[in-house]
C-alpha cells in the first residue's frame, strides 16, 4: 500500500467515525443511553468524544470535540427529563456493549458542580432544580485477536434533568 493509499484509508476511517459518532438520538437506531422515568423513555443526545479502530496497518484514532465545552451554546439540543425528588422509577439504560465511564453535572449557569467516576446513578442525590447531565460512555467494538484488544468509541451522552 502506498503512502497516498494509506492516507486515503485513514481519512475515510476517521470520517466514518466522526459521521457515525456525532449523531443526534433521532438518527441512532439504538441510543447509547436512554433515560427512563416511569413510563417515559428518552434517548440522550450523543456526541463522539474519541474512537479507535483497527486497520491493516495498525490502530487508527479519531477525536471528536468536547461537547461539554459547547454546552452554553447547544443546551437547547438536549432532551429534558423531569423527575420527582425521590427519583422513584428513575434509571439509566445503556446500549449493548456500552458502559458508563463518568458523570458530570452542570448547573443552569453551565458551571461544573459534581463529577463521579463509574457511577452515573449517583445523580439521584440532587436537590430540586435544573441540571445538565453529561455521562461519558464507552462502546466496545470488534475484538482484534492479533492485538488482544477491542475497538472502542467514547461518547458524551447528555440531557437536561429537572428535579421537582
Amino acid at each position: 500500500m502506498t503512502a497516498k493509499q494509506s492516507f486515503a484509508t485513514i481519512l475515510a476511517m476517521l470520517l466514518a467515525l466522526v459521521l457515525l459518532g456525532g449523531c443526534s438520538p433521532s438518527s441512532v437506531e439504538t441510543p447509547l443511553l436512554t433515560v427512563i422515568f416511569g413510563d417515559t423513555a428518552i434517548p440522550a443526545y450523543s456526541a463522539l468524544m474519541s474512537g479507535r479502530t483497527y486497520a491493516e496497518n495498525g490502530w487508527v484514532y479519531a477525536h471528536g470535540f468536547n461537547a461539554e465545552y459547547s454546552l452554553p451554546q447547544d443546551y437547547r439540543k438536549l432532551p429534558t427529563v423531569t423527575v420527582t425528588m425521590d427519583f422513584k422509577d428513575f434509571r439509566l439504560e445503556y446500549a449493548p456493549d456500552t458502559e458508563a465511564k463518568s458523570v458530570t453535572v452542570f448547573n443552569t449557569e453551565f458551571i461544573h458542580i459534581y463529577e463521579e467516576l463509574y457511577q452515573p446513578e449517583s445523580i439521584i442525590v440532587l436537590p430540586r432544580g435544573t441540571y445538565y447531565i453529561s455521562i461519558r460512555v464507552r462502546q466496545q467494538g470488534r475484538f482484534i485477536e492479533s492485538e488482544n484488544e477491542f475497538e472502542s468509541a467514547d461518547y458524551y451522552c447528555m440531557f437536561r434533568l429537572v428535579v421537582e
